[in-house]
């Protein structure tokens, strides 16, 4: 566009869908709900179709229904944690190359850069490696219980009581992993829209460009905490839904500001080559599939 912040900003918009993916929560719930039960219906029906007599779930079933559903758990967490740190490496370069913007036009960005620096002050690393270390070891440790169930070389007992503390482990993992996005999407969205303010009260006289608004609403962590508690980690899964609909919330508010804002820039620069439709859902029944499932 002739200036190369604004072209690093550009590819930075180009290139989100390497690093911003939406859980879509209605997948998530596919995965980790129906998806088991589902297969636990469709092995009865192959049951009393073949006619096995009676069919009796014993403690080895319920063990190794635990010991999957921990699996899956464990994934959703791990991807929970790495969707964030994506979205947060998109948009450290997404403030740099608007910081380089402001500089090109001649203005003061200190403030800028302290808020870009205190974006990504949460570890988002460092907690992406620790889950998914901890997936893979919880998948390593469920399968080798399956296995040793599936030829019966240890006891009931042992798998109930092993799958059991694998499956409270778990949920305390899910707990942490909501926790964690809970507060640092918050964070990371209101860190997001006083930069925006600060952007475009430097900007106003070079280019005329609204603060991103925050559709987050501000809610406090220990209510949650408690209703996990007396739900007995039940709400836990609830929690988890609910913290990656709110990030899915900030990445979609993000890329709708970034288009209106891309069009500004293009006009700015006289980039009259440079085309970009932003992307519009549908408020009807198929829109709400799409935003649930793809």
């Amino acid at each position: 566009m002739g200036n190369e912040a604004a072209d690093r900003f550009l590819t930075c918009i180009m290139r989100r869908t390497e690093k911003d993916k939406i859980m879509r929560v209605g997948s998530v719930f596919l995965v980790v709900a129906i998806v088991p039960m589902s297969v636990i219906g469709f092995l009865l029906l192959f049951m009393i179709m073949l006619d096995v007599g009676d069919i009796v779930i014993d403690g080895n079933d319920f063990a190794g229904i635990i010991l999957f559903l921990g699996i899956l758990e464990a994934f959703v967490v791990f991807r929970m944690v790495e969707s964030y740190y994506k979205h947060q490496l998109r948009d450290i370069e997404w403030t740099l190359s608007l910081t380089e913007y402001a500089k090109s036009y001649g203005h003061e960005t200190a403030r800028l850069e302290e808020i870009s620096e205190e974006m990504v002050n949460n570890k988002a690393e460092v907690f992406s490696k620790a889950f998914g270390a901890l997936f893979l070891l919880i998948l390593v440790i469920n399968s080798l219980q399956a296995f040793f169930l599936s030829i019966n070389s240890i006891t009931t007992g042992v798998v109930e009581t092993a799958s059991s503390i694998i499956s409270f482990s778990v949920t305390i993992l899910l707990c942490i992993g909501g926790s964690y996005l809970f507060v640092c999407i918050r964070k990371h969205d209101r860190l997001q829209c006083e930069y925006t303010t600060v952007w475009s009260e430097l900007m106003k006289y070079d280019l005329e460009v609204e603060p991103m608004e925050t559709g987050i609403k501000h809610r406090r962590l220990w209510p949650h905490l408690i209703l996990i508690v007396v739900t007995l980690t039940i709400y836990a899964f609830i929690f988890a839904v609910w913290s990656i609909h709110t990030m899915n919330l900030h990445i979609a508010r993000q890329q709708t500001y970034e288009d209106g804002l891309l069009k500004k820039i293009k006009d700015k620069e006289g980039a009259t080559g440079v085309e970009f439709t932003p992307r519009h859902y549908d408020n009807g029944l198929k829109g709400l599939i799409e935003r649930l499932f793809f």
